[in-house]
């Protein structure tokens, strides 16, 4: 197990949103460290 299977536990929910809203602002193609914050989204294809 590791940080990312406890981020909503030690945040909370409403805070694990708001940390994906700002992620996919600035990152919005999934191309800067993938899956490392918090667990992984779609990956960008371009």
């Amino acid at each position: 197990m590791g940080k990312l299977d406890f981020l909503e536990t030690e945040h909370g929910a409403g805070a694990l949103s708001v940390m994906r809203a700002l992620k996919n602002t600035m990152d919005p193609h999934h191309i800067l460290n993938p899956g490392k914050l918090l667990p992984a989204g779609p990956v960008y294809q371009g």
